[in-house]
């Protein structure tokens, strides 16, 4: 929950599925609605996995490029604050070699690993079986998709 809430602080846009996740965000973490925008999330048949997705309690998915722009590091940073999460990281970028180096060097490699570039299929199970999903942008926007149980939160 105290990740959840720092991300949501430091979220330039949050775009929900329904009306009312982002009624429950403005309540639950006060913040202000005209920073939360509803855009349903669509799962076509086809990108529907044929098994079940159960969601790894505090797991985070970050899938883009790895620049140093992408807010990977910060990401590695707060992950390393809290004990009780893990990082998959998908993609590649000029940065990797560097985020390796400080997950060595905080001692991170049971809890963060790098994935490298993945299929739209695995993007999609890790994303729909993490807690909170990240993407890049320079915007830091995060969508938060409906799930089963748990809100899937995605930072873009």
């Amino acid at each position: 929950i105290k990740i959840q809430s720092w991300v949501l602080r430091n979220a330039y846009k949050i775009i929900v599925a329904t009306q009312d996740e982002a009624d429950n965000i403005s309540k639950y973490y006060k913040i202000n609605k005209d920073k939360i925008f509803v855009n349903p999330k669509i799962i076509l048949p086809n990108e529907k996995l044929s098994f079940d997705e159960k969601i790894v309690d505090g797991q985070i998915f970050f899938s883009g490029r790895l620049y140093d722009w992408a807010g990977v590091e910060k990401l590695i940073d707060k992950v390393a604050e809290f004990s009780e999460t893990s990082l998959l990281i998908a993609g590649e970028g000029p940065h990797r070699s560097k985020l390796e180096k400080i997950v060595n060097e905080k001692d991170l490699d049971d809890r963060i690993k790098f994935l490298g570039r993945i299929s739209k299929a695995e993007n999609y199970y890790y994303s729909k079986t993490s807690t909170t999903v990240v993407s890049d942008t320079k915007e830091f926007l995060i969508s938060w998709p409906e799930h089963i149980a748990n809100l899937n939160k995605i930072l873009k």
